[in-house]
């Protein structure tokens, strides 16, 4: 009898051993094929179409080999390059489009591939690449005095090529990262995320020859990029011109309306 029940226990701990075996295998298979979809947000609900919106005008509105952004002029001889965050459009930004008007400086707002077409393609990464280097391509006869960088959360790695590639007199980094997957490695942390990651950016890579102004802004108690991921990248920078500005008790996606930011931001642009 005892023998029995042990093979009893026995047969149920290796089914169950196999059953976890098996949805762990299914969940990593599933993170490798959606990873796209986790990452992506190009369709979010404030997402409008690019020639839909109404926050630039018409003849503000442009493109160049493919690539869509919305230009503002004004009489100064520096420009921003604004890198949208992840969710939404480059046109639904209108409250770094205010900060910026408040600035004086004449600016570009990036619309990244896919994105603000309202379809269900999803974007990847030599797309979104191509669309930094088309950047370049069109202002670089636009003869700036000089051109600074913002970028914030998941596209901090794009602008940080830009910026090794290209010319760039200030960048400033909003809830930034190292690497891409070890935001995801926060989130999934039983899981081999670095071996499942085809899309990762890595910020380190393009910024540790970074030597001009550089500012970045976390909140410390961020739940989408970790604040300890801001500060890593923050020490990596090898520039004594550098700040970091921490937030307290606040989130992600709202840090632009906290007290203060828009001041901080247009001072250091100016």
């Amino acid at each position: 009898m005892k023998e029995k029940k042990k093979t009893n226990i026995k047969i149920i701990l290796i089914k169950t051993i196999r059953i976890l075996v098996i949805s762990y295998l299914t969940i990593l298979i599933f993170l490798f094929f959606k990873q796209k979809d986790m990452i992506y947000y190009p369709n979010y609900p404030e997402a409008s179409s690019f020639y839909d919106c109404s926050n630039f005008k018409t003849d503000e509105q442009k493109e160049y080999n493919w690539t869509r952004f919305y230009e503002k002029k004004w009489t100064n001889n520096n420009l921003v390059i604004f890198f949208h965050w992840n969710a939404g459009s480059a046109c639904s930004r209108y409250e770094m489009k205010n900060i910026l008007e408040k600035s004086w400086n004449n600016f570009v707002f990036v619309e990244y591939y896919w994105y603000s077409d309202l379809s269900n393609n999803k974007p990847w990464i030599d797309k979104i690449l191509q669309d930094s280097l088309n950047i370049w391509e069109y202002i670089k006869s636009k003869e700036f005095e000089n051109i600074y960088i913002i970028w914030r959360s998941v596209w901090t790695w794009p602008a940080s090529y830009y910026t090794e590639n290209f010319k760039t007199d200030k960048i400033l980094l909003i809830s930034p990262y190292t690497q891409l997957y070890k935001v995801a490695s926060d989130k999934y942390p039983f899981f081999p995320i670095k071996l499942l990651f085809s899309e990762n950016y890595n910020s380190e890579e393009y910024l540790k020859r970074y030597k001009w102004e550089l500012l970045i802004i976390h909140w410390n108690n961020d739940k989408v990029v970790p604040f300890f991921l801001g500060k890593e990248l923050y020490d990596w920078i090898n520039t004594d011109k550098k700040e970091f500005f921490e937030i307290n008790n606040w989130n992600h996606n709202d840090i632009l309306y906290y007290e203060g930011i828009s001041e901080k931001i247009i001072k250091f642009l100016n």
